[in-house]
């Protein structure tokens, strides 16, 4: 069964090999075929009108913008596990600027990827919800075996695809389905892999006819390497980028030229640079509590921020001294500019307490992505701020009982606000630890790297 899986997909990927590797929206239409659901859009399109068709995209498209869920407008993670955009998608490469060391799990970093295009991408979509949730239970797996693989924990953590498609094998938490999904990736971007000892050839040459032409989700994927950029602002873009008309836009993205931009680094490097923030705060003041957030905290084996919370003591940071939150949020950077960490002039201020830095780490620069609360507050962030967006919306709507369309804006300060509403202000001063607002929630306490 597994082989007839793999040749079909080949087939089928063999067919629309003369594509450019950025025109995924066939892909993914021949992804869906394969997988036995062809969307019902393409069935009988040859068949009904310019005007029908017109109508049912723009139909369709008001549709998933309503059942959409509330972007979050202060969350700014990827929550994917890797670098945005994977070297394989991209055939004219011939160098990772990425992986530049070699890759102990080659199959499994792939895996990885795949997981976080697929997710992405029909998540935007609105498409293959269920399969979507496979895939991100799946990625849970893959990045535990990637950690046990950073420990040098057991045996080799690497994949060996073809056992999994012929059913000789069995991973947990990883569905038949994720495998075919992977075999699709695979057979379509084998020889783009910069990472794989054997070397793949295409049965025939793509067509770059079509390059300067990129798709939206192409556009948007390069969009969000701008640090703070939301998916809708980056759909917005890609929509105006296909117009003249809207010169403002091209406005705001000639503005966007000097924004900061993600630079990714591995997870050794990361807790590298997350340690140092640590050592130094606590060398400055034993009291400051300082957690990872974002992606890293939930074992991203790649990525771009260094995203710290840093829980201020109760007592005032200098005694005999009362200073308002955004003095105390001065010190905390004070503390890290004396340590030569970040530098003050390099500081874009995004709130009372929150900046991004770009510091300066080997070759290239890294964003420190710098929030500071008070308790209990510092729990509450915490969980926010943690991830991912899914979970978030998730956890904090079962929280307060309604949905976060409700509030004034899907941001961290409205919900904070509402919950204090909504709680009460003796049951929030209670709260000492991030399961304690768990169980506010009336959940088990779950632990980042599970939190999906």
């Amino acid at each position: 069964m597994g082989d007839t899986t793999t040749s079909t997909t080949a087939s089928k990927v063999d067919d629309a090999s003369v594509l450019h590797p950025y025109r995924k929206r066939k892909f993914f239409f021949e992804l869906a075929e394969l997988l036995g659901e062809p969307p019902r859009r393409c069935l009988s399109r040859r068949h009904r009108s310019r005007r029908e068709q017109e109508t049912e995209l723009v139909n369709g498209d008001c549709a998933r913008r309503q059942s959409a869920p509330p972007e979050l407008v202060d969350y700014w993670d990827s929550d994917q596990m890797c670098e945005g955009t994977p070297c394989w998608l991209d055939e004219e490469r011939t160098k990772c600027a990425v992986h530049k060391e070699p890759v102990l799990c080659p199959m499994l970093l792939f895996c990885m990827q795949v997981m976080d295009e697929f997710i992405a991408y029909n998540t935007h979509t609105r498409q293959e919800a269920w399969r979507v949730a496979a895939c991100r239970l799946a990625q849970g797996v893959f990045v535990a075996r990637w950690d046990a693989q950073l420990l040098g924990a057991g045996s080799s953590q690497e994949i060996e695809l073809q056992d999994f498609l012929q059913r000789k094998a069995a991973l947990v938490g990883v569905a038949y389905d994720v495998w075919r999904i992977v075999a699709a990736y695979w057979d379509r971007y084998k020889q783009n892999y910069l990472h794989n000892q054997e070397l793949y050839f295409a049965t025939t040459h793509s067509d770059h006819a079509g390059g300067a032409q990129s798709s939206k989700w192409a556009c948007m994927r390069d969009y969000a390497h701008i640090y703070g950029l939301r998916a809708s602002q980056a759909a917005q873009l890609a929509d105006a980028t296909a117009s003249v008309e809207r010169a403002s836009s091209f406005d705001f993205l000639c503005a966007l030229l000097a924004a900061i931009h993600r630079q990714v680094v591995s997870q050794p490097e990361w807790k590298i640079v997350f340690n140092t923030v640590v050592i130094h705060l606590q060398k400055w003041h034993p009291g400051v509590g300082v957690f990872p957030c974002g992606s890293f905290s939930r074992g991203a084996a790649y990525g771009s921020t260094i995203d710290v919370l840093v829980a201020l003591p109760d007592a005032p940071v200098r005694p005999r001294t009362r200073r308002a939150p955004a003095v105390r949020y001065e010190d905390v950077v004070g503390a890290l500019a004396t340590a030569g960490i970040v530098q003050t002039a390099q500081e874009h201020r995004m709130g009372p307490t929150r900046s991004l830095f770009v510091m300066p780490f080997k070759k290239t620069a890294l964003i420190l992505d710098l929030k500071v609360f008070e308790q209990p507050k510092t729990w509450f962030a915490l969980v926010y701020f943690t991830g991912p967006q899914s979970f978030v919306r998730e956890f904090f709507s079962a929280l307060l009982q309604l949905s976060l369309r409700e509030l004034s804006e899907p941001s961290f300060d409205a919900i904070y606000l509402k919950a204090t509403e909504v709680l009460g202000f003796e049951r929030l001063a209670a709260v000492e630890s991030e399961k304690d607002v768990f169980t506010l929630a009336g959940r088990e306490y779950l632990l980042p790297a599970y939190r999906r």
